[in-house]
Formats: structure tokens, C-alpha cells, sequence
């Protein structure tokens, strides 16, 4: 006699803090889906508006966690943790998904293999400058249409993520230990990062969710590069590195060296432009890095004479 399979259940987190304004147009898109999920928990970071009354008015549609303030990253470790559901969602307070978002999952987890333990979907960036969608920007080449099998998904995903439109199995993530809460940004690449080690990740084209993008804005690593882009170099270096050190496979190793080399002659050239010390030292480091250390050694000496050439030309047109 055949049985049929279980139908995956899903959970999706969403952490606040002081989004009274926009956590409604967020929850309610997620109740919205027509195949709505089993869970919705809502983790509110130690708001000091009046987000909790503004959740309370769910009722038994959410779960509301109240936890003292500790940053997204830890708010959404407690949100996955009280989750029993098979896979895990996220959404921001502040950003939405788009009706069909739930009923393109449930089909593709409905028939993803059982190693598989990511789901990544597009996502559409909206609100500042002209709308684009992750994949084109990140030249991630999977169009819209059937999900695919990504067998190696550390190339796709190897320098951005965007955590509202993934997926992930709740056991490898508990397993994972979650978001690293040691990264203030950028910590859903990090995640996926260590999610690639452990298996395959399914990948549809499809845009599914929608980042709102707002003036004022300041948590995105692309503002961190304007604001402190030492410490966004610092994270970059420590992306890579944790790379390294868990790959195994032979071909993830390179991509990683790569981008490590990569990411060490770009710090050599914040350290040459903010005048500090170490620029000689980050361009070795570079070069060794490197998969060919030939090419590495290459690539360097070619930044230095490009380095040397900038600065001549400065002090030759700069005062006398």
C-alpha cells in the first residue's frame, strides 16, 4: 500500500523594532497567501513605539516574542527556535511578500529532493532609484519558470543573499546554530555560506518577495562600505575565510581563494587611500591567497604600479 508523502510545513519569522508604521503591510502580506503558513512568529526586539499594541490587534493569527533588544540576527535565532515547522521563512518588518510567494514554495518543497536543504527565490528591490530584481544584479542566470537544482550554490551566492526570498530546512539551520550574531550585516550571506556545505539548494527565477528600500536607511552593507568600509572590508575577509576553512570540495575552495585574494587587494587599496600602514603587507597576503600564486603576485604588482601612478600624478598637479 503507498502512502503519500507529508507535505513540508513551513514557519516564517519576522523581527521588528520600531516599525509600528510599516509591520502591518508586512504581516498582512504574509496572511495574505493563499497557502498561508503554519506558523507566523513574530519577534519584536525591544520596540519603544507602540509595535506591541500594534501586533496585539493579530490576535491568534501570529505568535508575538517580546525579547530585550539584541539585533536582528538574534531576534530572528529566537523566532526559528520556538518554530516547529519543517522549513523556515523570513521577512522583514518593513518589506513584503508578493501574493504568490507561499504557493510557488509549497510546490517546489512538494517535490524537492530530501537532501536539498535550501529554497532561493528572487526578490525585487523597490523605493530608491529605478526597481531591479536580485538576480539580474547579481547576474544569478535562472529565469523565471521551473525550480532547478543547484548542486554547488556557493558560486551563485558567493558575495550577496537575500534572506526574504530562501528557505531553510529548520533542522540544518538549528543544526548551523543559526545567524551568526558576531556579523552586523550581511549576515544572511554569511548564512548561506554554511547552508551551501551541507547540500543542494533549489532555485527559482521567479520574484517572490519585494525589498523596500527607504530614505534614511542605514543597515544595507552597502551603506556600511560608506560609513566604515575598514569593517565592511573586515566582514568580507571574514566571509571568505570561514569559506576556507570548512570547504572541502576542491573547486569551492578556489572560488573562495579567489575571493579572498580579491577582497585583500581591495583592503590594500582602502589602507593606501586612508594612509595607514599594512598596504605592502595586505598586497603579499593577496597574492599568496590566491588559487595560482603566480596570478596573485601578477595582479598585486599591477595594483601597486597603478597605486604609484595615482599618487604621482597627484603631487604633480597638487600644490607646490
Amino acid at each position: 500500500m503507498c502512502t503519500k508523502a507529508k507535505t513540508p510545513s513551513v514557519a516564517v519569522v519576522l523581527p521588528t523594532y520600531n516599525r509600528a508604521r510599516h509591520v502591518c503591510e508586512a504581516i498582512d502580506s504574509i496572511l495574505a497567501q493563499e497557502a498561508r503558513p503554519e506558523e507566523v512568529i513574530v519577534v519584536d526586539d525591544g520596540s519603544t513605539d507602540d509595535t506591541l499594541q500594534v501586533l496585539s490587534r493579530y490576535g491568534d493569527a501570529i505568535r508575538v516574542i517580546a525579547q530585550d533588544n539584541a539585533g536582528a540576527s538574534a531576534a530572528r535565532n529566537a523566532g526559528a527556535a520556538a518554530a516547529t515547522a519543517d522549513w523556515l521563512t523570513f521577512l522583514d518588518s518593513d518589506d513584503l511578500w508578493r501574493p504568490e510567494r507561499m504557493t510557488l514554495l509549497r510546490r517546489d518543497l512538494a517535490a524537492a529532493p530530501p537532501e536539498a536543504v535550501a529554497h532561493v527565490a528572487n526578490v525585487m528591490f523597490r523605493g530608491v532609484g529605478d526597481d531591479r530584481d536580485f538576480f539580474s544584479v547579481a547576474r544569478i542566470a535562472v529565469p523565471p519558470g521551473p525550480v532547478r537544482r543547484v548542486d554547488r550554490p556557493l558560486g551563485l551566492f558567493l558575495h550577496s543573499f537575500f534572506l526574504i526570498g530562501a528557505a531553510f530546512r529548520r533542522d540544518v539551520f538549528a543544526d548551523l546554530g543559526g545567524f551568526d550574531t558576531g556579523f552586523p550585516t550581511d549576515e544572511d550571506t554569511e548564512l548561506a555560506h554554511r547552508m551551501a556545505d551541507r547540500g543542494p539548494f533549489l532555485v527559482r527565477g521567479d520574484v517572490v518577495a519585494e525589498v523596500i528600500r527607504r530614505a534614511g536607511d542605514d543597515d544595507a552593507l552597502s551603506a556600511l562600505r560608506g560609513r566604515d568600509p575598514i569593517l565592511a572590508s573586515d566582514l568580507k575577509l571574514r566571509h571568505f575565510r570561514g569559506i576556507l576553512a570548512r570547504a572541502q570540495d576542491p573547486n569551492d575552495r578556489a572560488l573562495a581563494a579567489r575571493a579572498l585574494s580579491d577582497a585583500l587587494l581591495q583592503r590594500a587599496g582602502l589602507i593606501r587611500g586612508q594612509g595607514g600602514g599594512g598596504y605592502w603587507g595586505a598586497l603579499a597576503a593577496s597574492a599568496r591567497s590566491h588559487p595560482s600564486p603566480l596570478k596573485g603576485w601578477i595582479k598585486a604588482v599591477r595594483a601597486a604600479v597603478a597605486g604609484h601612478r595615482s599618487r604621482a600624478t597627484v603631487d604633480r598637479t597638487g600644490p607646490a
